[in-house]
């Protein structure tokens, strides 16, 4: 039976529907009355037989509770090698694949995902996979991209000669990090323990790991955490940031936070751990370093931040560039202090 293109359409979208698709999601793309699975990344030079190998991964379903299984873990892995590229897919809570990203050989650039689901200690609800080229772990890239954009985890599928997978590393955030710098110490930002945990599995036969019980625990934990800690004192939490330059007037940076720290209690914040990074010049973009930019934001799930406290001035665009990764408030000393004489008019 022939049918009109209303009903074809209509077919189309219902076919997307039974593999869990959105059509909201940014990887689909109406052409004409198809629905069609947008594939991110660097596509050129690949030919349409592998274009269309890469599409159907969409149709790939998890059970909600495996990282990946072991079949498409090695599709992944054969199709990796033939085109020479990492290959990563994003993947939800129900297993349904929502991006499929084409890297080089080197990496992937995951593509905008827009804000982070409401709530400090909440993760994004998205898990990435991918694959690496050759026998390699995970990479600070990784690891950064993973804590900037608070993805469930991160995992890497080593490809082998021939196109078969090797090992599994997996990585997630930690609820509770014991890395508040110290002001007055000299190596301060060094050896601290990171935010994050990485396991290494031999192989996709013995990838033990119930990811949907992980994350529960994790959520569960970041807000059992939060509420200990925000038993004692009511109001904001903040982070306090310093960037030692060296080029303090003759104060020591102890001494810089305690005034800072003072001013944000004066502002009616309670101030919730201390940051210190050394660097020669603040970053122009994220006034800290961006691997460092990850580690704070983890920080700030762990503490129950809702506000991070800068002592130096930041500049609109500054503020732009960290706002675009967070939905904490950002701030300076200036504004701080502005903040202190507005409440005393």
């Amino acid at each position: 039976m022939k049918r009109g293109p209303g009903e074809l359409a209509a077919a189309r979208w219902t076919h997307y529907y039974e593999f869990g698709y959105s059509v909201c999601s940014p990887a689909l793309i109406l052409k004409g009355s198809a629905l069609i699975a947008k594939l991110f990344g660097r596509l050129k030079g690949l030919k349409s037989k592998q274009i269309r190998s890469l599409e159907r991964l969409y149709r790939r379903k998890i059970p909600p509770r495996e990282l990946i299984h072991l079949d498409f873990g090695r599709e992944l892995a054969a199709l990796s090698s033939e085109i020479s590229r990492q290959i990563g897919i994003l993947v939800d809570r129900q297993g349904t694949v929502r991006h499929v990203i084409v890297g080089d050989a080197r990496g992937i650039e995951i593509p905008e995902l827009g804000r982070a689901r409401a709530g400090t200690s909440r993760l994004r609800g998205l898990r990435c996979i991918h694959t690496h080229l050759k026998p390699s772990p995970l990479s600070q890239e990784d690891l950064t991209d993973m804590a900037l954009l608070r993805l469930d985890a991160m995992a890497v599928i080593e490809t082998l000669e021939g196109g078969e997978p090797g090992r599994v590393h997996v990585a997630h955030i930690l609820p509770d990090s014991n890395a508040e710098d110290d002001p007055g110490d000299a190596s301060a930002g060094k050896g601290r323990t990171p935010p994050w945990e990485t396991v290494t599995y031999p192989g996709l036969t013995r990838l033990q790991l119930d990811i949907a019980d992980l994350i529960s625990s994790l959520e569960e934990e970041f807000s059992r955490t939060q509420r200990d800690s925000t038993q004692f004192e009511k109001g904001e939490r903040a982070l306090l940031i310093f960037i030692d330059t060296g080029s303090q007037t003759g104060r020591s940076v102890k001494a810089e936070l305690t005034e800072l720290e003072t001013l944000v209690r004066g502002a009616g914040f309670i101030p919730c751990g201390k940051v210190v990074q050394r660097r020669k010049t603040p970053d122009p973009r994220f006034v800290i370093g961006r691997g460092r930019l990850a580690e704070v934001l983890m920080r700030s799930m762990q503490s129950g931040a809702e506000a991070l406290v800068f002592a130096q001035e930041l500049s609109s665009a500054q503020v732009r560039n960290l706002a675009d990764f967070t939905d904490l408030k950002i701030l300076d000393r200036t504004q701080i202090i502005l903040d202190i004489f507005a409440q005393r008019a």
